[in-house]
């Protein structure tokens, strides 16, 4: 299986290069130790290596995190791994509308990008709010829910709900 994702991680560098978009699709998040060298040390680094010759528009989409009682191999979150690697763009949806927001953001930006989906949202329904005022939305941009005068609350992913429901016992 390791090797094995290394080498699609691999091939989906080499693909973007040529001018290709592609989406590799990881089973859970804690594989996407197996394709490090891939993403880490090419697709994050091979456009400022060659000065900006070429492009690593790809995606890789992946769900993570605990909750779910799926054990300590497919449980991890590597967010903080990934969210330090120069040239590497790491989004984590917060709804349904971001989901399908954020992938499409992912697919249309010229460098890679992980979509690291928290497990506990996989199955939630919520309303998507696409229009064309957003479907062009962009993937280094928070979002604000609320705007307060005495505290803020900054949460990512799955956790911005559980954010929105502490505001709201706070308010009261």
């Amino acid at each position: 299986m390791a090797l094995a994702m290394g080498l699609v991680s691999t091939a989906a560098v080499g693909a973007a290069m040529t001018g290709l978009r592609p989406i590799v699709e990881v089973g859970f998040e804690d594989f996407l130790t197996a394709c490090m060298d891939p993403l880490v040390n090419q697709a994050a680094k091979l456009r400022y290596m060659l000065g900006g010759q070429v492009s690593v528009p790809m995606v890789v989409y992946t769900f993570g995190g605990g909750g779910l009682n799926a054990g300590p191999q497919h449980s991890q979150s590597f967010v903080s791994w990934f969210a330090q690697v120069p040239g590497l763009k790491v989004v984590l949806p917060a709804t349904p509308s971001d989901a399908f927001l954020m992938t499409k953001a992912a697919v249309r930006d010229n460098n890679p990008v992980i979509v690291l989906l928290s497990k506990k949202l996989i199955g939630t329904v919520g309303e998507l709010y696409a229009d064309e005022s957003n479907l062009d939305s962009k993937l280094d941009t928070a979002y604000v829910t609320d705007k307060g005068d005495d505290i803020t609350l900054l949460a990512f992913g799955a956790m911005v709900s559980v954010a929105i429901e502490a505001r709201t016992k706070l308010a009261e």
